[in-house]
């Protein structure tokens, strides 16, 4: 099992001892293959704690650090907001192992090597003749992700064959977060802070949802009126004016697929108040536009989750599961493209202010001329 301990200098403070029993008792109601079983609740002395499943894998923050490593990318910005703890896991999973089946959509420990560049073992031990050499990977510098990574021709694979494994992968991650989620949502618990470093993917590719310490269960909360809590990159705009729900973690699961995707947040900055005007006011780069190898429809998948508008989402996270199920399995998917026509409307109804100046404006110039 791993045992999580509320923090020693959190022991006296009612609040948080309120919070982590929340957090217990939020788990303990839900009995899915994606959500991370509880076991226990207990207190030892002055220690209180609870026991769940041991995950053998990493948490998706720890993956996408690996494949920046693979990517010769590491070394992005820090996490705005700060970087909370990363939730209980194994070193069982050698760093990078991860990483390399996630871009070949292959979970089979002995169907793939890990690099010698990512640690494929302690210092001076022999390394796997079948892991290539570190200038046998492509150059992956570009902000473009290698068209050989995303095809699974990565050298030393032993899958060749063509299509896009790595977005299949990065479907079936938000496939299955989506129907943990929805099975929460039908249970009458919001999540409030999914996000990379929640989410565990173990060696055969599954993936643990974790942390509802702050769930929001059948309308009760564990703040206070007014209250913002939550990893602010991850947050949806509606979550910044104090409403939240179900839409509030569709959105949250885009913004992590978004990440995991190009290997960088949608909205990246340390300041605290410009990451949140870029929230609720900018629209994210289309991810085609930063790497053109983006299937399409992955791309309308993810930016209609992270519409900033709830109404313009998937209106439940079993829509976007259908969706992701259906691009993994390479069939039509139902949500459509947003048409330059509706990106307008939509950016007058967050500016109204300065629509209605510039609209004013063409009207003059219409008279005018």
């Amino acid at each position: 099992v791993a045992v999580k301990v509320l923090t020693p200098r959190w022991i006296d403070s009612a609040s948080a001892r309120k919070r982590f029993l929340h957090e217990a008792q939020a788990s303990a109601r839900m009995h899915h293959s994606n959500i991370v079983p509880l076991f226990e609740v207990g207190q030892d002395g002055e220690n209180v704690y609870y026991a769940m499943q041991l995950v053998e894998g990493q948490s998706l923050d720890r993956v996408i650090k690996d494949l920046r490593r693979l990517r010769g990318r590491e070394g992005s910005a820090g996490q705005a907001g700060g970087q909370q703890a990363t939730p209980p896991q194994t070193d069982h999973a050698e760093s990078g192992e991860i990483a390399v089946a996630l871009m070949r959509d292959r979970f089979d420990a002995a169907d793939f090597a890990v690099p010698s560049s990512v640690g494929s073992g302690p210092a001076g031990e022999e390394s796997d003749p079948a892991a290539p050499a570190d200038s046998d990977w492509p150059d992956v510098g570009s902000t473009a992700i290698a068209s050989s990574l995303l095809t699974g021709d990565v050298p030393g694979s032993a899958a060749r064959s063509p299509g896009h494994r790595f977005y299949r992968s990065v479907a079936r991650v938000g496939l299955q977060t989506a129907q943990a989620l929805a099975y929460a949502h039908a249970h009458g618990i919001i999540h409030r802070d999914i996000k990379p470093s929640n989410l565990l993917l173990d060696g055969n590719g599954v993936v643990w949802v974790t942390d509802f310490g702050l769930a929001q269960a059948d309308g009760e909360a564990m703040t206070q009126t007014g209250d913002v809590m939550g990893t602010p990159r991850y947050m949806a705009p509606e979550r910044f004016r104090g409403d939240c729900d179900a839409r509030s973690d569709v959105y949250a699961l885009g913004m992590t697929l978004y990440e995991v995707l190009l290997l960088r947040p949608a909205f990246e900055t340390s300041d605290r108040l410009k990451l949140v005007r870029m929230i609720t006011q900018t629209e994210p780069v289309a991810p085609r536009s930063i790497d053109p190898h983006v299937p399409p429809d992955l791309e309308t998948i993810i930016l209609k989750a992270m519409a900033k508008d709830p109404k313009s989402r998937y209106s439940s996270a079993d829509d976007l599961a259908e969706d992701l199920r259906r691009f993994a399995n390479d069939e039509p998917i139902l949500a459509r493209r947003a048409s330059p026509l509706e990106h307008v409307a939509r950016w007058a109804r967050r500016n109204r202010g300065l629509a209605v100046s510039l609209g004013a404006v063409a009207l003059l110039v219409v008279i005018l001329a």
